[in-house]
């Protein structure tokens, strides 16, 4: 059985907040029993006590600055605390998991000449597991992100997409740091009905992908395969809706 209740749902000016809880009975939860040759046998059991609690705010506002620049910004935090119960080796424990995640971001635009979008977040996690045999954790995901929009030159637009991820708690042979670069350049032409357009993705040639991933009885550093570096050449076409008569 499952049930979500949203507390408080506020929108004003400027302001949102959000509360909301869901909690489920009965869930269908897997049995894990590692036997002494390393073998896995899992049965399924029905448990009880999962909860998810989550809070969302955020707060956004824009002001001109001179007749030439006007900045919007807002900034926000998202919070989560959740709870699952697990049985391994004939042992019920819970797995209590707090998440918060302040974030903060702007946007100045200069005479509709130049855009520039700095921003940050940062990820705090922490489990505590109700057994001993598991320690708890804790660790954090750092995200810094600057995006610019270049319209100086008529016809042409410039954009450019730049993150840096820092993971610190991974494990040491993973790289902690990664710099991804994409810019993007336009040209409209055809009274802006066709856009011919360069794209380089990863252009430093740096890009990976790591994060580590809080499971409900284990803490695991995760490497993916993700492409590298390429280039892509194309056309975008618009047209233009027919007026109703």
């Amino acid at each position: 059985m499952e049930s979500t209740i949203v507390l408080i749902s506020k929108k004003g000016k400027g302001v949102q907040v959000i509360l909301s809880a869901n909690f489920i009975e009965d869930l269908v939860s897997p049995t894990t029993t590692v036997n002494s040759d390393l073998t896995k046998e899992t049965t399924y059991a029905n448990v009880n006590g999962f909860y998810n609690v989550s809070l969302e705010f955020g707060y956004n506002a824009k002001t001109r600055i001179n007749t030439n620049a006007v900045l919007t910004y807002n900034f926000g935090l998202d919070s989560r605390v959740s709870n699952t119960v697990n049985i391994n080796n004939n042992i019920l424990f819970n797995t209590k998991t707090t998440t918060v995640k302040p974030k903060v971001n702007a946007i100045l635009n200069w005479k509709n000449v130049l855009e520039i979008a700095p921003s940050y977040n940062v990820r705090f996690t922490a489990a505590k597991f109700s057994t001993l045999d598991l320690q708890n954790q804790r660790f954090s995901q750092h995200n810094i992100r600057l995006k610019t929009v270049l319209f100086a030159i008529k016809d042409f637009e410039w954009r450019n997409d730049i993150d840096y991820f820092h993971n610190p708690k991974v494990v040491s042979n993973f790289q902690k740091n990664t710099l991804l670069w994409n810019t993007t350049l336009d040209y409209s032409f055809l009274k802006n009905k066709v856009t011919a357009f360069i794209k380089i993705y990863d252009l430093l040639n740096q890009n990976t992908s790591v994060v580590r991933i809080n499971n409900s009885n284990f803490i695991e550093d995760n490497l993916s395969s993700v492409l590298k570096r390429y280039f892509m050449f194309g056309l975008k076409w618009r047209f233009d809706t027919f007026n109703s008569k």
